[in-house]
């Protein structure tokens, strides 16, 4: 949520979910949406194939929490890529990467400029040193990946 000052507006980065293409740019290319406001959910049709839904699962002025599912499971392909600014670490939305590849390792870092591709069980994105371009910029975190088991739908 944006700050007090900002009105509705917020800066910073931003992420995308679902299957990423990169046409110059990272998008996720989505044939329809849904939104379910009393879930607050949104159903996603992708045009590459596949459903996605996201979920609004917790929302406050400090947080938002997203549950994210994927039908069929992203498994080896990119569903999640981010896009931000960076000019150097005091000017920029986000500055560097911590991720932690698996349950009880270490958590890595690493300059965003420098990360390529990585698995992650959690991943931030964010500032160690204040930025003088954008100060509403939020740290963005990612973690509790998994993948569920098959459902059976109704048809």
């Amino acid at each position: 949520m944006p700050p007090p000052h900002l009105g509705d507006s917020a800066y910073g980065s931003s992420f995308l979910i679902g299957p990423i293409a990169d046409e110059g740019r990272p998008l996720v290319a989505i044939e329809d949406v849904l939104f379910e406001p009393a879930t607050r959910t949104f159903q996603l049709a992708f045009s590459s194939g596949g459903r996605g839904s996201l979920a609004i699962a917790a929302i406050r002025d400090d947080v938002a929490v997203l549950d994210v599912t994927f039908d069929p499971p992203a498994g080896s392909t990119p569903f999640a890529a981010l896009r931000s600014m960076f000019v150097a670490p005091q000017v920029a939305d986000t500055a560097e990467v911590r991720w932690q590849p698996g349950a009880g390792e270490p958590f890595s870092r690493v300059a965003v400029m420098d990360l390529r591709v990585e698995r992650a069980q959690a991943v931030r994105f964010g500032r160690s040193v204040p930025s003088r371009h954008n100060t509403s910029a939020p740290d963005l975190a990612f973690h509790a990946f998994k993948i569920l088991p098959a459902v059976a739908k109704e048809r």
